[in-house]
Protein backbone atom coordinates (compact mmCIF):
# COMPACT_ATOMS: atom_id res chain seq x y z
CA UNK A 1 0.00 0.00 0.00
CA UNK A 2 1.41 3.23 -1.12
CA UNK A 3 1.39 6.09 0.69
CA UNK A 4 -2.01 8.49 0.21
CA UNK A 5 -0.51 11.88 0.11
CA UNK A 6 2.69 10.91 -1.88
CA UNK A 7 -0.19 9.18 -4.14
CA UNK A 8 -2.51 12.36 -4.18
CA UNK A 9 0.32 14.45 -4.68
CA UNK A 10 1.31 12.18 -8.02
CA UNK A 11 -2.23 12.44 -8.99
CA UNK A 12 -2.22 15.87 -8.49
CA UNK A 13 0.79 16.19 -10.52
CA UNK A 14 -0.66 14.22 -13.28
CA UNK A 15 -4.00 16.15 -13.63
CA UNK A 16 -2.19 19.26 -13.94
CA UNK A 17 0.30 17.93 -16.57
CA UNK A 18 -2.50 16.55 -19.07
CA UNK A 19 -6.15 18.29 -18.08
CA UNK A 20 -7.95 16.11 -20.79
CA UNK A 21 -6.26 12.57 -19.29
CA UNK A 22 -9.51 11.60 -17.42
CA UNK A 23 -8.55 8.36 -15.52
CA UNK A 24 -5.94 10.16 -13.29
CA UNK A 25 -8.72 12.83 -11.75
CA UNK A 26 -10.92 9.70 -11.25
CA UNK A 27 -8.30 7.83 -9.55
CA UNK A 28 -7.97 11.55 -7.21
CA UNK A 29 -11.47 11.47 -6.79
CA UNK A 30 -11.86 7.88 -5.17
CA UNK A 31 -8.84 8.78 -3.19
CA UNK A 32 -10.11 11.75 -1.85
CA UNK A 33 -13.73 10.41 -1.12
CA UNK A 34 -11.70 7.19 0.97
CA UNK A 35 -9.64 9.91 2.62
CA UNK A 36 -13.14 11.75 3.96
CA UNK A 37 -12.39 14.58 1.93
CA UNK A 38 -15.95 15.05 0.17
CA UNK A 39 -15.95 18.67 -0.50
CA UNK A 40 -12.67 18.65 -2.20
CA UNK A 41 -13.64 15.71 -3.75
CA UNK A 42 -16.74 17.51 -5.25
CA UNK A 43 -14.58 20.81 -6.19
CA UNK A 44 -11.63 18.76 -8.17
CA UNK A 45 -15.06 16.87 -9.91
CA UNK A 46 -16.41 20.27 -10.44
CA UNK A 47 -13.28 21.10 -12.18
CA UNK A 48 -12.94 18.51 -14.42
CA UNK A 49 -16.60 18.88 -15.16
CA UNK A 50 -15.75 21.99 -16.75
CA UNK A 51 -12.98 20.73 -19.03
CA UNK A 52 -14.71 17.58 -20.25
CA UNK A 53 -17.79 16.26 -21.63
CA UNK A 54 -19.51 13.69 -19.65
CA UNK A 55 -21.58 11.57 -22.44
CA UNK A 56 -22.33 8.85 -20.62
CA UNK A 57 -23.61 11.15 -17.42
CA UNK A 58 -20.54 8.94 -15.23
CA UNK A 59 -19.70 12.21 -14.16
CA UNK A 60 -22.84 13.58 -12.95
CA UNK A 61 -23.75 10.51 -10.95
CA UNK A 62 -20.53 10.84 -9.13
CA UNK A 63 -21.38 14.37 -8.37
CA UNK A 64 -24.53 12.59 -6.67
CA UNK A 65 -23.41 10.22 -5.53
CA UNK A 66 -20.58 12.51 -3.58
CA UNK A 67 -23.40 14.73 -2.70
CA UNK A 68 -25.55 11.97 -1.41
CA UNK A 69 -22.15 11.16 0.81
CA UNK A 70 -22.00 14.42 2.47
CA UNK A 71 -26.04 14.68 2.82
CA UNK A 72 -25.12 11.62 5.10
CA UNK A 73 -22.45 12.57 6.78
CA UNK A 74 -24.24 16.07 8.01
CA UNK A 75 -27.15 13.59 9.39
CA UNK A 76 -24.16 11.45 11.16
CA UNK A 77 -22.75 14.06 12.98
CA UNK A 78 -26.04 15.67 13.71
CA UNK A 79 -26.93 13.01 15.80
CA UNK A 80 -23.26 13.05 17.34
CA UNK A 81 -21.36 10.26 15.13
CA UNK A 82 -17.80 10.74 14.12
CA UNK A 83 -16.11 9.21 11.49
CA UNK A 84 -12.05 7.55 12.27
CA UNK A 85 -9.90 5.24 10.93
CA UNK A 86 -7.98 3.37 14.01
CA UNK A 87 -4.77 1.49 14.46
CA UNK A 88 -3.57 -0.48 17.44
CA UNK A 89 -0.27 -1.96 18.63
CA UNK A 90 0.41 -4.01 21.55
CA UNK A 91 3.76 -2.87 21.29
CA UNK A 92 4.82 -0.15 23.68
CA UNK A 93 7.71 0.77 21.44
CA UNK A 94 5.99 0.90 18.16
CA UNK A 95 3.48 3.28 19.74
CA UNK A 96 5.99 5.93 20.59
CA UNK A 97 7.11 5.47 17.11
CA UNK A 98 4.14 5.64 15.77
CA UNK A 99 3.03 8.50 17.85
CA UNK A 100 5.90 10.54 16.27
CA UNK A 101 5.77 9.29 12.90
CA UNK A 102 1.95 10.58 13.30
CA UNK A 103 3.16 13.85 14.91
CA UNK A 104 5.34 14.44 11.63
CA UNK A 105 2.75 14.36 9.53
CA UNK A 106 2.94 10.25 8.07
CA UNK A 107 0.34 9.09 6.66
CA UNK A 108 -2.52 7.52 9.23
CA UNK A 109 -3.68 5.12 6.45
CA UNK A 110 -0.91 3.73 5.38
CA UNK A 111 0.62 3.50 8.86
CA UNK A 112 -2.77 1.68 9.88
CA UNK A 113 -2.06 -0.81 6.67
CA UNK A 114 1.97 -1.43 7.49
CA UNK A 115 1.85 -1.97 11.59
CA UNK A 116 -1.94 -2.08 12.82
CA UNK A 117 -3.02 -5.27 14.57
CA UNK A 118 -6.87 -4.45 14.53
CA UNK A 119 -9.39 -6.14 11.83
CA UNK A 120 -9.71 -2.81 9.97
CA UNK A 121 -6.20 -2.66 9.25
CA UNK A 122 -6.25 -4.00 5.48
CA UNK A 123 -8.76 -0.87 5.01
CA UNK A 124 -6.30 1.75 6.42
CA UNK A 125 -7.98 1.61 9.94
CA UNK A 126 -11.51 2.53 8.76
CA UNK A 127 -13.94 1.67 11.43
CA UNK A 128 -17.18 4.16 10.10
CA UNK A 129 -19.30 6.31 12.21
CA UNK A 130 -19.07 5.60 15.78
CA UNK A 131 -20.96 7.89 18.62
CA UNK A 132 -18.05 8.85 21.43
CA UNK A 133 -20.89 8.39 23.93
CA UNK A 134 -21.08 4.87 23.65
CA UNK A 135 -17.47 4.01 23.85
CA UNK A 136 -15.20 3.17 27.10
CA UNK A 137 -14.13 6.45 28.81
CA UNK A 138 -10.36 6.34 27.50
CA UNK A 139 -11.48 6.01 24.49
CA UNK A 140 -14.51 8.29 24.31
CA UNK A 141 -12.20 11.07 25.62
CA UNK A 142 -9.64 10.74 23.20
CA UNK A 143 -12.08 11.17 20.22
CA UNK A 144 -14.70 13.09 21.32
CA UNK A 145 -12.65 16.73 20.88
CA UNK A 146 -10.96 15.61 17.62
CA UNK A 147 -11.11 18.48 15.16
CA UNK A 148 -11.25 17.01 11.70
CA UNK A 149 -8.00 15.48 10.65
CA UNK A 150 -6.56 15.13 13.49
CA UNK A 151 -5.08 12.36 15.10
CA UNK A 152 -5.05 11.32 19.06
CA UNK A 153 -2.82 10.84 21.70
CA UNK A 154 -2.46 6.99 22.13
CA UNK A 155 -4.89 5.30 24.62
CA UNK A 156 -3.82 2.67 26.36
CA UNK A 157 -6.65 -0.32 26.78
CA UNK A 158 -7.10 -3.52 26.69
CA UNK A 159 -3.50 -4.13 26.73
CA UNK A 160 -3.44 -2.36 23.12
CA UNK A 161 -2.65 1.31 22.60
CA UNK A 162 -5.23 2.62 20.23
CA UNK A 163 -4.76 5.51 17.60
CA UNK A 164 -7.82 7.31 16.08
CA UNK A 165 -7.90 9.91 13.34
CA UNK A 166 -10.96 12.32 12.49
CA UNK A 167 -12.04 12.20 9.12
CA UNK A 168 -15.85 13.08 9.32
Amino acid sequence: QGDNVTALELLNSACDLNPATIQPHILRLELLEKAGNLELAIEKLDALMEITVDKDGLLMQKKEALGNLITYDLEMQAVGKVRLLHLMTPDSEVAKWLQTELEAGTDFQNLAVQFSVGPTAAEGGLIGWVNPKQMASPMREAIEDLDLYENSSPVYSGELFHFFRRIR
